[in-house]
């Protein structure tokens, strides 16, 4: 008998070495595996059903920066602690105040001093893509490291057989990355589902596959928490 699990880039529920997380490549741009999830030996099967099964995704990619005192006045004016950032901001769930946010747009750690920066106290203009790191948290020199939310290009679900074949994709068109960022994903009745379904046993596996001009990060060394982003998949497990 078949019973509702969710899965996650944790591995939990089917465990750590059946969970494998990879990054993308960006230059070009192709679609990649960025995490597989492999039916264990403890379970008979493990289903997917698109409509029926929600997808929580918070995905993020890393940009850096290093604080320059261009008057050396040994003060950093706002202009010094402005980061230009390469990716697309957007509100989350249409909320612009990050303190408001279910995940903050934009998470940032002071690399030379060890510290997170407090995401409500960063500005954040999403017209520009800028961000305006705190005086009180950045001294001129310092190293920043910036976790912005990944908004650019699709993913699609995907397979492959116990012999490592690639069995195609579940849905022939891509779903943009931006809307998991639209919607307030943990509120019933605003899960965000993707087309498709998948059965797969033994040593086979489902992938969610990438192509997008940014890398997403699964985890850094410098970054406060556990993973940088974050996935959760609703799952019918067979025992």
């Amino acid at each position: 008998m078949a019973e509702e699990y969710t899965v996650s880039h944790t591995g939990s529920v089917l465990g750590d070495e059946y969970v494998t997380l990879e990054t993308n490549q960006t230059s070009p741009a192709r679609r990649d595996p960025i995490i597989s999830f492999e039916c264990p030996d403890k379970f008979e099967k493990l289903e997917y059903v698109g409509d029926r099964h929600p997808i929580r995704f918070e995905p993020r990619t890393m940009e850096s920066a290093t604080m320059a005192d261009d008057d050396t006045s040994g003060a950093l004016e706002e202009a010094e602690r402005t980061v230009s950032l390469e990716a697309n901001l957007q509100p989350i769930a249409g909320e612009t105040e990050i303190a408001d946010q279910t995940y903050p747009v934009v998470e940032a750690v002071n690399v030379t001093q060890g510290a997170e920066i407090a995401p409500e106290d960063l500005t954040v203009d999403y017209h520009t893509n800028e961000v305006v790191i705190p005086e009180a948290d950045v001294a001129a020199g310092d190293d920043v490291k910036l976790y912005p939310i990944l908004t650019k290009g699709t993913v699609k679900w995907g397979g492959k057989n116990a012999l490592n074949q690639d069995q195609g994709t579940l849905y022939p068109w891509g779903f943009p990355v931006f809307r998991f960022h639209d919607m307030e994903q943990i509120r019933a009745g605003r899960e965000i589902t993707m087309q498709g379904r998948a059965t797969w046993g033994h040593n086979e596996e489902l992938e969610l596959r990438l192509e997008s001009e940014e890398q997403i990060v699964w985890e850094d060394a410098d970054y406060p928490g556990a993973y940088v982003s974050e996935i959760e998949v609703d799952l019918s497990i067979t025992l």
